[in-house]
This record gives structure tokens, C-alpha cells and sequence, in this order.
């Protein structure tokens, strides 16, 4: 059953709460991912302890983050408590990244068993196949913030206006900071293993 215009506002109003703490979700899990990105650009191989905890970090955190939105619905922020339509919501946010339910469960279910596996329940005998691939959490990151922003709420929070044009200034900055970072550690030996 559908929701009309004034239900569905109530039910963004009595949430916005969720609205506010979903939306500092995914800008940390865009830095996040950026982070990693140019990390991975700029030292793919780190020689010191301190850099690989970081590298290893901003693999984790952005997966963590990720499945505290897409992940189970269980969870108190999960995409689900704000979202009135979840079919409605469902098919945009595939029409828009251009992927299939099938395409789209596949991703789920992989960054859900990294974060279940290596992340949130780690256990020496167990590992994935792969990494994952964050374009497609980063993608669907930017439209769902885009879609939080267009939900009337009466906060006093600052939005960022765009998060994938945000992103890429996050990125350009980060590097600039990390190319600095790395190279004033080259001459640095680890001495701690």
C-alpha cells in the first residue's frame, strides 16, 4: 500500500533524527573510501606498521559504516527507517546506479560477509575471496544523501549541497596531504615488529 504526500511527511518528520544520522553516515563512509583511494595511489605497498593500520582501516571502516545503512534491517539506521516506500525507494536507487536486484544482491552479500567475517567477526579461519569494490557503495552513497536532502525535515544541520562533488574535493585534499604524509616517513625504517 501506498503512502500519500502527507503520511509520508509525518513519517520523514517523526525521523529526522535517522535522516540526520544517515547522512553522517555516508559522508564518513565517502572519506573513507576516498581515503583509501589515495592511500592505495600514492603508497600501494607500505613498509611501516603505522601506514598498513591505516591502509587496513579505511578498508574496514567504510564497510562497517556501509552495512550500518545497507546492511540488515535490523539495524536502528538502516535505509529502511526513513524511507516510507521501500519498494519506491528500491527501484530508483537501481534505476539510478544501472544495476539489477540480482546485480545488486550479489554487492550486498559480499560487503555484508566482508564486514561479518574480516570486519565485525573476525576468526583466524576465515577469509573472502576478494576485497570489495567500493564504486558501487560510493555511487549509491551519493544518491542516497542526494535523496536525504530532498526529505523535509526542521533541522538546524548544515547538509553538504552535493556529496559526490564534496567527495572528489575530499579526495584532491587528502592527496595532497598524503603525498606530504608518506614522504616525510620514506627515510623511516620499521623497527617494530
Amino acid at each position: 500500500m501506498r503512502m500519500g504526500n502527507v503520511q509520508k511527511l509525518y513519517f520523514y518528520y517523526m525521523n529526522r533524527e535517522s535522516i540526520e544520522n544517515q547522512m553522517g553516515l555516508l559522508v564518513q563512509i565517502v572519506r573513507c573510501i576516498q581515503m583509501k583511494k589515495v592511500l592505495s595511489e600514492v603508497d600501494p605497498d607500505p613498509k611501516l606498521n603505522f601506514w598498513r593500520l591505516i591502509h587496513g582501516s579505511f578498508m574496514d571502516l567504510p564497510a562497517l559504516d556501509w552495512c550500518k545503512i545497507f546492511g540488515s534491517d535490523a539495524e536502528p539506521t538502516h535505509w529502511k527507517t526513513v524511507n516510507s516506500d521501500h519498494n519506491e525507494f528500491r527501484e530508483s536507487l537501481l534505476g539510478h546506479l544501472k544495476i539489477s536486484e540480482k546485480e545488486w544482491a550479489d554487492y550486498w552479500g559480499h560487503m555484508k560477509d566482508f564486514r561479518d567475517k574480516l570486519v565485525a567477526h573476525h576468526s583466524s579461519n576465515t577469509s573472502v575471496d576478494k576485497y570489495p569494490e567500493f564504486d558501487i557503495a560510493l555511487r549509491y552513497s551519493y544518491f542516497y544523501y542526494d535523496h536525504l536532502t530532498n526529505i523535509p525535515t526542521e533541522s538546524n544541520s548544515d547538509p553538504i549541497e552535493n556529496l559526490e562533488s564534496y567527495s572528489l574535493r575530499f579526495y584532491k585534499q587528502a592527496r595532497e596531504i598524503a603525498v606530504k604524509a608518506t614522504e616525510a616517513t620514506n627515510e623511516i625504517n620499521e623497527r617494530v615488529y
